[in-house]
């Protein structure tokens, strides 16, 4: 995580407290279309180390953005996630892990 006594890129992404101020594509975009799939509705943005914004990003998905099912199993309401969390959680993970941090913001 270090090279000659300097923090390596990977170790400020990953556990820096605030890395936006050495590399700009530490955020998250998350937004809502309308229906032409090019209006945004509403938009939310996270940042942080990679591990702040992935309990940001779910965390936001979650209250804000993914669609619940809603069903009783007699008096008790169940809500079921159109795709499961592990699922989404290993899709955020591996965009942030494969993302270039190092060019303008994207």
């Amino acid at each position: 995580m270090t090279k000659n006594g300097k923090f390596k890129c990977a170790a400020i992404v990953l556990f820096g407290k605030d890395p936006g101020r050495f590399y700009p594509n530490t955020f998250v975009k998350i937004g809502k279309f309308e229906d032409d799939d090019f209006t945004i509705r509403f938009q939310e943005v996270e940042d942080g180390n990679i591990i702040q914004v992935l309990d940001k990003v779910l965390r936001t998905l979650d209250y804000k953005f993914l669609i619940k099912n809603i069903s009783f199993v007699g008096m008790n309401r169940v809500e079921t996630l159109e795709y499961p969390v592990p699922a989404l959680r290993e899709m955020l993970l591996n965009a942030l892990i494969h993302r270039n941090y190092m060019g303008a913001p994207t």
